[in-house]
């Protein structure tokens, strides 16, 4: 028989993530004439002269805040693959990825204040507390809409008008649309 065609057939499959070392070598070189020896500068890393890629580390921050997968489930994952990485060296890897992105918040935060018509909301928000009675204290997690495309989180450890005096800061004079709390009537 002669093949007159064929049918295609397309099925969707995954490759589980492989974890790797990545080895670099960084030049060091000697001066013939004197003692002087001088290294190649390394190149930035999110955590300098860390264990942990950076690849590795965003991946690790998208898991825990778009998956919501805590720092030791990922550790668990992780060494179900033979890889030995402490929850704690993670999270502290992680925490260096989230201080790269203040400055980018803190403007993101600027624009959404600078909008003419402002939307908010809060929800409580539980936090661990040895220092309280019940070992967790109720802080106040606002959200706020800038315009059409600007969005800030803003953490708060009451719902109270001071928090969103905090929020707006001086200029206090704009439109701002929210539900039935009460705590604007003080403003």
């Amino acid at each position: 028989m002669t093949t007159v065609g064929h049918e295609v057939c397309e099925i969707l499959e995954v490759q589980p993530a492989r974890v790797f070392v990545l080895q670099r070598k960084d030049e060091r070189v000697a001066c013939p004439h004197d003692d002087t020896i001088v290294s190649a500068k390394t190149p930035p890393q999110i955590v300098e002269r860390g264990k942990l890629g950076d690849v590795l580390i965003i991946e690790a921050v998208a898991d825990k805040f778009l998956e919501h997968q805590p720092t030791e489930r990922q550790s668990r994952r992780y060494a179900r693959s033979g890889v030995d990485l402490p929850p704690q060296t993670l999270g502290r890897s992680m925490g260096a990825a989230i201080d790269l992105f203040s400055t980018i918040a803190r403007e993101i935060g600027r624009e959404t204040r600078a909008s003419a018509l402002l939307g908010t909301d809060s929800t409580g928000l539980p936090v661990l507390d040895e220092d309280h009675p019940n070992g967790i204290r109720n802080d106040t997690m606002w959200c706020w809409v800038g315009g059409t495309k600007w969005v800030t989180f803003f953490y708060a450890k009451t719902g109270d008008s001071d928090s969103v005096k905090d929020f707006l800061g001086k200029d206090l004079c704009r439109t701002v649309q929210c539900d039935g709390t009460s705590i604007l009537t003080f403003l």
